[in-house]
């Protein structure tokens, strides 16, 4: 097997779990091809069955490419959305985007995808087409960092009765950085789950540097979701099959902040409660603004998306969402879409 395919069982490692592994070698075993489902690690199962398998033909190399897109660009993110600045905006296909980043012959120069990293830096990881059945125009352009974070070694050592000695390890952390064409005016930049919001901001900065060939940040304006969370507040009782609400920060035109959430996360803030009615005097044109909500996506019959999914909307900046758990492609574009539909304008709202 080429060498290259260690950093891909690398990577296939780092994100994805038993079950995504056990599910695509179920997959092959239900085709007929003769494969190992367990393994006593989930590093046995993947360098060694799932190894077998490819050997064998069993499963191609692209499922096991899909099956990592899927875990690692989807869910822990924050995701900021971005509008063109200009009407006449003129979509950029994903032809277009390889020729600027790298030539002509960008496919055959780059090799996508690619897993390997670049010690303490950035590289371009992969460019493809995102959904080409639904939406052609659609495409991502990923980028891999590996940057160096701290992790305690061991417990805390008493020296005497006033220092405590705490040893430090740097270790090296995979980043992926995403950013999404949803066509005909959308981009999403995807940027891995933070509480450090300096880390956050280099990253998005770091995603702006890497697609400068394509647009710049100034060719964009934020997709303020103000309208969409006003909304969300508003139709709460009209859409309760679809989604609640539990937490929410409200500031009104002098700057006054409150913040309300319900006793129970699972529970949803009511909409014929007073506080509720309290929220949708505030949140009117002119009065205030939600600038947070947490809302939490019901499941639907199609699945999708397939559990509870929480977002978390306007945690620090008016584009901004963010996704707690790792979930599907599908499921992050239907919470796109949702927000589509609550920011149109709606009289009463």
């Amino acid at each position: 097997m080429p060498k290259a395919f260690k950093t891909l069982f690398e990577t296939a490692l780092e994100f994805c779990t038993i079950k995504d592994i056990h599910a695509l070698l179920s997959a092959a075993k239900e085709s007929g091809h003769e494969v190992k489902l367990t393994a006593p690690t989930l590093a046995a199962l993947v360098n060694e069955n799932l190894r077998a398998a490819i050997d064998a033909k069993g499963v191609s190399v692209e499922a096991v490419y899909d099956l990592i897109r899927e875990a690692e660009e989807n869910g822990r993110q924050h995701i900021y959305y971005y509008r063109p600045a200009a009407k006449d905006f003129a979509n950029v296909p994903i032809s277009e985007v390889g020729t600027r980043l790298w030539g002509p012959n960008w496919a055959e120069t780059m090799h996508f995808p690619r897993f390997e990293l670049k010690e303490n830096g950035f590289t371009y990881a992969d460019l493809r087409q995102w959904n080409p059945h639904k939406k052609p125009l659609d495409w991502a352009l990923k980028v891999y960092g590996q940057q160096l974070f701290e992790e305690q070694e061991g417990d805390d050592e008493r020296i005497d009765e006033r220092t405590i000695k705490r040893t430090y390890i740097l270790q090296p952390r995979r980043l992926v950085l995403l950013l999404r064409w949803n066509s005909p005016d959308l981009l999403e930049i995807r940027v891995p789950q933070s509480t450090s919001r300096k880390h956050v901001k280099q990253w998005l900065d770091q995603a702006w540097v890497m697609a400068a060939k394509v647009f710049r940040s100034d060719n964009f304006t934020p997709w303020d979701l103000n309208g969409a969370r006003r909304a969300l507040v508003n139709q709460q009782a009209k859409f309760a099959k679809i989604y609640r609400f539990s937490h929410s920060r409200l500031e009104d035109d002098d700057h006054n902040m409150i913040s309300i959430s319900s006793a129970h996360t699972e529970q949803s803030l009511e909409a014929s409660t007073p506080i509720v009615k309290s929220m949708q005097d505030l949140v009117k044109p002119g009065i205030g603004e939600c600038r947070y909500l947490r809302v939490t996506w019901l499941p639907t019959k199609d699945g999708v998306p397939a559990e509870e999914l929480v977002s978390y909307l306007g945690d620090q900046e008016v584009n901004e969402i963010g996704i707690g758990r790792r979930c599907s492609a599908p499921e992050i574009d239907y919470v796109t879409e949702q927000l589509q539909y609550f920011s149109k304008p709606d009289p009463g709202v």
